[in-house]
């Protein structure tokens, strides 16, 4: 399935309220929050920011609410929903390999679980020419170690056995009952016994035995194409993770343009494993 297409669906579907680390746990939202409210605060008034991979406006929404003089441009490769406040605006099928604004139009560049899902090199070079001499960067980057990656890894998995296994093909057929299904999917639930979805998709295709002809064919559609699109945007998660070496190599392609920090795990809690990468810094100039 198609990457864009993919990310369009899950943000429509998400609306609004979506983040773009799914299955994150309170601790992780509220060490974000904090983190790009402590960014905002420090930004001068009237600052013009953009959020790359903004999704649905997380960043925007959480930058806005802490100074509210900031005005903020998300851009994403998905189709976007509206801006859901006037000081936002949301602008979809938009690659970071090719920012469709002026040199120097921002004084600050921000990125939550979004810029590395790019090629890296093209990203960087359009970042540091859409940013101002001075202008501020902050990036936070899917870490290889994440529990929360790792938790979706194994949805992933759990959802790739859902459908290459033949169930969805057994309830289309006529006859495939309820105690069929499960005893189909009863291996890839022991399997991930910690995945719900597993249950789940069996009792969406079990529900479709109550439909008939074509509703029922469209609604057995509908729940593979599902899988698919959760497939996709998974797989895309699992490929953009960095690990120490790969992060300090993207750290490296910043440092021609970009006095950084070296890059820092960020962690929700004290001891905890990391969430994520920290990557601050100023453009040089």
């Amino acid at each position: 399935m198609d990457e864009a297409d993919a990310w369009s669906a899950y943000w429509a579907q998400m609306g609004n309220a979506g983040t773009c680390l799914p299955g994150a746990p309170r601790a992780v939202s509220d060490a974000l929050a904090t983190l790009w409210s402590n960014f905002a605060e420090d930004l001068p008034a009237g600052a013009r920011v953009l959020d790359l991979a903004t999704g649905t406006g997380a960043v925007p929404r959480v930058l806005t609410d802490a100074n509210a003089t900031l005005q903020v441009t998300g851009i994403d490769f998905a189709e976007l929903p509206a801006a859901p406040h006037k000081a936002i605006r949301l602008v979809g099928r938009t690659a970071m390999s090719a920012l469709p604004f002026a040199d120097g139009s921002f004084g600050a560049v921000t990125s939550q679980f979004g810029i590395e899902y790019a090629d890296d090199d093209k990203a960087i070079a359009e970042t540091a020419r859409v940013t101002q001499p001075s202008g501020r960067l902050l990036f936070v980057i899917h870490h290889d170690s994440s529990p929360v990656l790792a938790q979706n890894r194994r949805r992933l998995k759990a959802i790739r056995a859902c459908r290459e296994s033949d169930v969805a093909a057994m309830v289309r057929a006529e006859g495939a009952d309820r105690e069929a299904i499960k005893e189909r999917l009863l291996p890839i639930a022991r399997d991930f016994r910690d995945q719900s979805v597993v249950g789940e998709i069996g009792a969406a295709l079990d529900a479709t035995r109550d439909l008939a002809g074509a509703e029922r064919e469209d609604d057995i559609d509908r729940i593979e194409r599902g899988m698919d699109r959760e497939i996709t945007t998974l797989a895309a998660l699992d490929r953009a993770a960095k690990d120490e070496k790969s992060i300090d190599r993207f750290a490296g392609a910043l440092a021609s343009d970009f006095a950084c920090e070296k890059p820092a795990p960020l962690h929700a809690n004290d001891g905890a494993k990391p969430i994520a990468w920290l990557i601050s810094g100023q453009r040089k100039g």
